[in-house]
């Protein structure tokens, strides 16, 4: 089980614990299969995460960084830290940075498909 990023959900996914919104109503309940319709109103409510079954948060960058050459990652650190200098131990910072460096991993991916 991990806590996961809204960008991160994808559909088929399983919750490992209810989903609420900010006023602590239920949008879901734990063991729902995640479907594109439930991300979306996730979305709507201001969900930022949600406790998934069966994943690790790390495997997941991990599996982004399968696609691309030993260069590639390289330069992806590279560009996301001139970004991102001194994150400092700073949460926020820190999930900016690593949604910068999804950022950058895509549209290498996106470069390399065309």
């Amino acid at each position: 089980m991990a806590k996961i990023n809204l960008n991160d959900l994808t559909p088929g996914m399983v919750l490992e614990a209810p989903v609420y919104n900010k006023n602590g109503g239920l949008l879901l309940k734990d063991g729902m299969s995640l479907t594109e319709k439930h991300i979306k109103i996730f979305k709507t409510w201001g969900v930022t995460e949600a406790e998934i079954k069966g994943i690790d948060k790390d495997k997941i960058e991990e599996d982004a960084y399968a696609f691309l050459s030993e260069e590639e990652i390289q330069e992806i650190e590279s560009r996301a830290l001139k970004r991102f200098p001194d994150l400092s131990e700073n949460p926020v910072m820190a999930e900016i940075f690593r949604i910068t460096k999804k950022q950058i991993i895509s549209g290498f991916i996106n470069k390399g498909s065309q």
